[in-house]
């Protein structure tokens, strides 16, 4: 390689690659890495977003698969707003595209990532992400805030979001893991639905939280119905920052003041409805109010919004 401190750049000779200095002027359709810069915006369900950096590189485009391998099916709403590091070609046009790009990590933030491995018999097991390459990052069942999954559950390869905090013997463990999707998570919970009714669960079936149950024909003496069950909802594809704007253990629910919500939800404008379910166990009879807080949005049938998979930060 050569270094050439007139032109601000570093040259890699054997792959034709340019690292970014502050004041590079760089041709169209040179590949320069090591850019930093943070989402601005992106579109899960469109697949495409941009990237607000320095210089030549101040907007820049990305799609889906310039997104890490474990990344690729997060909403706008965990990515907008992260730093990324990322790599970014200048078309001929003048207008840049990015040709790769990585999160940061962080200690408390949350990271994209995939199951390596999980041992039902022991109830954990082991989750990777390119933020944090080389380490494996342990998690227990009791982790996900789905109460749906059920021992017997073969979590296998699936893309999840979680946060994790470092131990002093220098290892790594999950605080909290969600899947990215609900499409992931239904297969889980369809699983543990099954499971019931083959184990003839006297009490009835458990609704999921994001699936639409299959019929199933019960003998209305043998089937009890739980008042505190969740209504059925669908999710919206959104991942959302909030606060608690009050929440009542006893009662078992609460709101999230979001902006941007429309009027005409549970509560007032910017207020988002929620079940002490949807809570991480370990907080749900604990004072909440004023706690800063991410979280799935969903709709039920007729349109009114609710807060899953609550993240406490």
């Amino acid at each position: 390689s050569r270094e050439s401190f007139g032109s601000s750049y570093i040259t890699g000779a054997a792959h034709g690659r340019r690292q970014a200095l502050p004041s590079m002027s760089v041709d169209a359709n040179q590949v320069t890495t090591g850019l930093v810069g943070t989402v601005r915006s992106y579109n899960g369900s469109k697949g495409f977003g941009f990237i607000t950096g320095e210089g030549q590189f101040s907007d820049v485009m990305f799609s889906r698969y310039e997104l890490p391998e474990d990344a690729r099916e997060i909403r706008g709403n965990f990515i907008e707003h992260r730093s990324v590091t990322f790599d970014a070609v200048l078309k001929s046009d003048g207008r840049a595209k990015a040709t790769a790009l990585s999160f940061q990590a962080e200690e408390g933030a949350m990271l994209p990532g995939v199951i390596k491995i999980y041992s039902d018999q022991h109830r954990n097991g082991l989750v990777t992400s390119h933020a944090l390459p080389g380490v494996d990052i342990r998690f227990r069942l009791e982790d996900f805030n789905k109460t749906s999954l059920n021992p017997g559950c073969r979590l296998d390869k699936d893309l999840v979001i979680f946060q994790f905090k470092n131990l002093p013997d220098g290892k790594c463990v999950v605080t909290s893991i969600q899947f990215q999707t609900s499409k992931i998570a239904g297969k889980y919970a369809s699983l543990a639905q099954v499971t019931n009714a083959q184990n003839g669960a006297g009490a009835g079936i458990k609704r999921s939280v994001n699936m639409v149950q299959t019929p199933v024909v019960v003998h209305p003496s043998s089937l009890k119905v739980q008042k505190s069950a969740e209504v059925p909802v669908h999710s919206t594809g959104q991942y959302l920052a909030g606060t608690v704007k009050s929440y009542n253990p006893g009662k078992g629910w609460g709101l999230i003041s979001t902006p941007g919500i429309p009027s005409g939800t549970s509560g007032q404008a910017g207020d988002v409805f929620f079940m002490k379910s949807n809570l991480p166990v370990e907080v749900r009879d604990t004072e909440l109010t004023g706690r800063t807080v991410n979280f799935e949005l969903v709709k039920t049938h007729d349109g009114k919004c609710r807060a899953h998979n609550i993240m406490i930060n």
